[in-house]
């Protein structure tokens, strides 16, 4: 069973290039040219290389393709700063681009050097991307062209991070040492990882809300205040902090009121797509603050207990 759910997205990364370069080449679209066949041929031989590592099930050459998609990332970026933009590319561009082409650098190094934290990062990653790819795909369907053949092709490569880097074997891989808490398959310690992924997609999503699209300004400046907030406390949790994770808790929770606050002033600017977008962003802050929540729930109880010894 652990081992048919990577195979399951590496299946499904497939079908969303091919469902995508297939109705590209029936509609017989002007700008599915040359390079945009060559596009969904490269990716379409990604999904079936990944599909075979899955199910040969051999971690050496999956993290190898993993960190080549990872390279390309800064790669596209510094292309398109030579070039200018490729149109086939849905990505925010500017600082956020800039920031995403950093972020995939600091994962390859991880990766390299097989640390348990890139792989979580990666994961958490690839998640936020095949959903965000999913729900601007979604919005796109009822007028498709080549936003839509994108984000399905997004959408597939983040499909195929997933399938790379999960299952048993990739987390024997990249597993922390033994003596590390984070080890540890304590409850508390397993919300806390859970935690920390689900605030890494937030981040992403807080960082892109205040920077590319407010859609209520007066929340902007609280979003980007509490994604350095959600940063800090990832950090000081990565070296063993408490105060770190009281942070993260805290933070994550506080998602939730600015998702409230975000959707209700949203509601009132009388713009009928404004609460669409808002609810899009909130598809990625509900899940880490419940999950910030649950957390800081469970944290309680050996506090609780600690409080009863000493009173």
């Amino acid at each position: 069973m652990q081992r048919a759910l990577p195979i399951g997205l590496a299946l499904a990364a497939l079908a969303f290039v091919a469902a995508a370069g297939a109705w590209a080449a029936c509609s017989d679209a002007p700008w599915f040219d040359a390079t945009a066949r060559a596009l969904s041929l490269g990716l379409g031989l990604l999904g079936a290389t990944a599909l075979v590592l899955v199910i040969c099930d051999r971690p050496g050459p999956r993290v190898v393709l993993v960190l080549l998609m990872m390279a390309m990332v800064p790669v596209a970026r510094v292309a398109e700063r030579v070039r200018g933009d490729f149109a086939w590319l849905q990505w925010e561009r500017g600082p956020i681009a800039d920031v995403t082409a950093c972020v995939a650098t600091l994962a390859a190094i991880g990766l390299l050097r097989r640390w348990s934290w890139a792989r979580w990062g990666v994961l958490a990653g690839g998640a936020c991307g095949v959903a965000s790819m999913l729900l601007n795909g979604i919005g796109s369907l009822s007028a498709p062209d080549m936003s839509t053949w994108s984000y399905a092709n997004e959408a597939g490569i983040c499909l195929i991070l997933l399938a790379l880097m999960m299952g048993p074997t990739m987390a024997g891989v990249f597993m922390p040492a033994a003596e590390s808490p984070w080890a540890s398959r304590d409850p508390l310690v397993r919300g806390l990882r859970w935690t920390i992924g689900s605030s890494v997609a937030a981040i992403a999503m807080l960082g892109i809300y205040a920077l590319a699209q407010p859609v209520v300004p007066a929340t902007a400046n609280a979003a980007l205040s509490l994604a350095g907030v959600l940063a800090l406390a990832i950090l000081l949790c990565t070296v063993r902090s408490l105060a770190g994770a009281m942070v993260l808790v805290l933070a994550g929770s506080g998602l939730l009121v600015l998702t409230a606050t975000t959707v209700v002033l949203a509601h009132r600017t009388g713009d009928a797509l404004k609460p669409w977008i808002a609810s899009y962003y909130a598809a990625f802050w509900v899940p880490a603050g419940v999950i910030s929540l649950a957390t800081g729930v469970a944290m309680l109880r050996p506090l609780r207990a600690l409080w009863r010894r000493t009173a």
